[in-house]
């Protein structure tokens, strides 16, 4: 496609490496969103849409908007740069880059579109500060912010709301933030997957990103003397959640395409020589079917309250839960097409991960693009994903964006 623009890789990562280093730990990489971290981050990539052309504005939740001209309804693109505990520099990042990159060459090569295009960096995606708050820059956007979230708190104690106005921002002006003019959403990640890697495929179009839930478990036991109190006589809350988590790898296997994961633990009294009195265990659950998200998230339950036989007490509590979506077919076409045209190989495919794109599909067209990461990891120092492939992803996101706001009015 001789009207899509040459881009350079090794610009979208020497920027994904700037932005690596700003962190809230010296030793690994972490930016938590409503943090003095993610400020300074925002005015760096707030200065590179300037540099490119776009209007930049932030709305009432934090999010970082960039806005190139034109009339009518938004084409918006956009992803995430907060991060977990421990990650690596592409993950939610890449796709602001190459949604950057994307824009700069066409407002160089073609000047404003007929239709405004909006680069986005959205806030809370993660959940990484505030578990209970995931996708809360996507959610603030939509109408969907729920304000009682506003008083979960942090690992500190420090509520959502108050890291909000520290931040600058007004909890109760949050309604702002949400957009009514939104003609349709695309969103490029690396695919945080070994599939595209291991098939040799250089892009991934998404057809459905699973549904995904996390539920809480605590489970009570008797806390005992560790020396004292005889095996065969303790009520162990620690044993009973071991027996609980080895039963979760089962439950998955009995849906397709199903994950379940413990990855979460507090242990009290939490001493070496005490009998674990309770436990809390958070367990994510996930599956692309809404049937089996449902039921798997009540075998996950059941598993749990059946520990009540033993002599444990159970409470299950729900934290979250977002539903399987299906992305727009007449984007993921285009995007196909597009990808063809340049001659690049792609294929259809599952995402595993949650994405804010999942939350925008419930209320306008939306497109994920996956593009390949080293050896499938993701949420690790080792995310890795090559300068040519950040590229190529961002050229398909340019044509694609070229035929909907430069091509027709």
């Amino acid at each position: 496609m001789d009207c899509v623009p040459s881009i350079d890789g090794a610009w979208i990562q020497r920027r994904l490496e700037e932005l690596a280093h700003i962190s809230a730990l010296t030793d690994r990489l972490w930016r938590p969103s409503y943090t003095p971290q993610e400020e300074q981050a925002r005015c760096l990539l707030e200065s590179w849409f300037v540099q490119a052309g776009l209007s930049p504005r932030r709305d009432a939740a934090g999010n970082l908007y960039g806005r190139t001209g034109g009339t009518g309804r938004v084409t918006l693109v956009g992803s995430h740069m907060d991060t977990v505990k421990g990650a690596g520099a592409y993950d939610g990042t890449a796709g602001i880059l190459c949604g950057l990159a994307a824009l700069q060459a066409l407002l160089a090569q073609y000047g404003p579109p007929h239709t405004p295009v909006e680069l986005v960096s959205m806030v809370e995606e993660e959940g990484s500060r505030f578990s209970d708050a995931s996708f809360w820059g996507s959610r603030s956007i939509l109408g969907q912010a729920d304000p009682a979230l506003l008083s979960c708190r942090d690992e500190e104690g420090i509520t959502l709301a108050r890291a909000m106005t520290d931040a600058g921002y007004s909890p109760s002006r949050l309604p702002e933030a949400r957009r009514d003019d939104l003609a349709r959403y695309f969103e490029v990640h690396i695919e945080q997957g070994p599939i595209l890697e291991h098939r040799g495929v250089q892009l991934g179009i998404v057809d459905t990103i699973t549904g995904l839930g996390t539920l809480e478990a605590e489970i009570t036991g008797r806390a005992d003397h560790a020396g004292t109190t005889p095996m065969d006589l303790r009520l162990d809350a620690l044993q009973g959640a071991a027996r609980l988590i080895l039963q979760l790898p089962d439950l998955a296997r009995s849906f397709r395409n199903a994950t379940v994961t413990a990855g979460s633990f507090q242990v009290f009294p939490g001493s070496a020589n005490v009998v674990p009195g309770r436990v809390s265990i958070l367990v994510d659950y996930r599956a692309p079917d809404p049937r089996d998200l449902e039921q798997l998230g009540r075998k996950i339950r059941q598993a749990a309250h059946s520990l009540e036989t033993e002599g444990f007490g159970v409470v299950t509590q729900p934290r979250m839960s977002v539903p399987p979506a299906r992305l727009d077919k007449a984007l993921g076409h285009l995007l196909e097409q597009c990808a063809q045209e340049l001659g690049c190989s792609s294929m259809h495919m599952i995402s595993g991960a949650g994405h804010d794109c999942q939350l925008f599909a419930g209320q306008v067209p939306s497109a994920l693009l996956f593009l390949p990461c080293r050896g499938g990891r993701s949420h690790c120092p080792e995310e890795y994903a090559a300068p040519e492939d950040l590229a190529r992803a961002a050229r398909v996101l340019a044509a694609a964006l070229y035929r909907l706001a430069w091509q027709h009015p």
